[in-house]
Parts: C-alpha cells; structure tokens; sequence
C-alpha cells in the first residue's frame, strides 16, 4: 500500500498541470484534508485531477476525511506553480499529497522519510543525488522530516532537464502528507529561498 501511494505522487510530478483560477484570494485549502498554503503574487494555484475548497482556514472533520480517502486515488490536494503551463522547462511548483499512510502510520516522520527516499532513487536515478538526509523540522505546528536530493530526467524527446526536489513529510495519525517542491537545480527559474517562504505559510488543523 505504502509503495503505490509513493509512486502514485512520484508519477503525478510530472502529469500535465492546468491552471485554475483563484479569484484575488491568496489562499487555498482543502477543507476535507485540514490543509491550507498561501501564494505569492504572480503565482498559479494548478489542478492535477483534484478539486480543492477555497478557504482561509481549514476545518477538518475526521469521519469525512476518512470516508473521502476510502474512495480517492493519491495525488495532490494542492497544488501551485510559479509560471502558467505550458512552460517549457521546470517550473517551480509545491504540491501537497494526502494518503493512507499504510504501515507508516504511527511512525516518527523521521523513519518514514528514510523509507520515502529510496524510492525516489529507484524511479529516477539519472544523476540521483542526496544532497540533504532526512532531518527533524516542523511544518506547521507538527512534527515533520525534510530533505533534498536532485536528479536528471526528459520528457517526450525534451532537453535534459535538472530538477531538485525537496519534500517535508508528515504523519499525522493512520495519514501521510507529503510536501513536494520543486525547482530547476541551478535555480535558474526560480528560488528555493521563495519556496521555503511558501511552505512558512501551510496551516495544518489539528
């Protein structure tokens, strides 16, 4: 369970993404999920196959979340972009998934990153490297593990494109929430310093 969770998410980083709009509100959340982030100006909230509530604060109910993940396939419940799609090289983005935790569920999130990793490797291992190990942090309030790693890939004949990725990972009860973000490893379309400015803003209910 917990591997097809992974590579559902692993696999959903590069479906095409569309963007939605979001009116003048900066924030997005998925009230069923108890998760909300905020955005930058200029930034696209982006729908890969799910829809999102629109609101300031997340109200989390346990029993439908519980039914709501019984049903949903994995994959991001937020999503946003530095630049409109298409964009013709990496674009900038975090994503927030949501699953089952599976066999991970009440482990630190420390031991479940180190599960987390290797499988990263094993779907993209042109130039794979770890360039950060699963460490301790905390993301919202919640006790969280980060790390950062880099790797090379191509899509349909494209140029060979160099990604970093950096995830936060949570485990809040049976669930796992996984923050993906990524940026061009030379950070030649965007920050990871504004990225990290971004994750400052997720709000978690409790």
């Amino acid at each position: 369970m917990k591997k097809i969770f992974i590579v559902f998410y692993l696999l959903s980083l590069f479906l095409p993404m569309s963007n939605c709009a979001a009116g003048n509100d900066p924030v997005i959340a998925s009230r069923v999920a108890g998760i909300s982030m905020s955005k930058p100006d200029g930034w696209k909230f982006v729908r890969v196959g799910e829809i999102v509530d629109q609101f300031k604060e997340p109200n989390f109910n346990p029993e439908e979340f519980r039914a709501a993940m019984a049903t949903r396939r994995s994959g991001p419940v937020i999503a946003i972009s530095k630049y409109s799609e298409p964009f013709g090289d990496i674009n900038p983005s975090i994503k927030i998934t949501v699953g089952p935790a599976g066999s991970m569920s009440g482990m630190k999130p420390l031991e479940a990153a180190k599960l987390v990793l290797p499988l990263y490797e094993q779907q993209f291992p042109n130039d794979f490297e770890v360039s950060l190990q699963p460490t301790p942090t905390i993301v919202a309030g919640f006790e969280a593990a980060y790390d950062k790693m880099s790797f090379s890939f191509k899509i349909q004949g494209a140029k060979k494109l160099f990604l970093t990725s950096e995830l936060w990972i949570i485990v809040k009860g049976e669930y796992l929430f996984v923050i993906e973000a990524a940026t061009e490893k030379n950070e030649r379309t965007g920050s990871r310093e504004e990225i990290h400015s971004i994750i400052e803003t997720i709000r978690m209910a409790q």
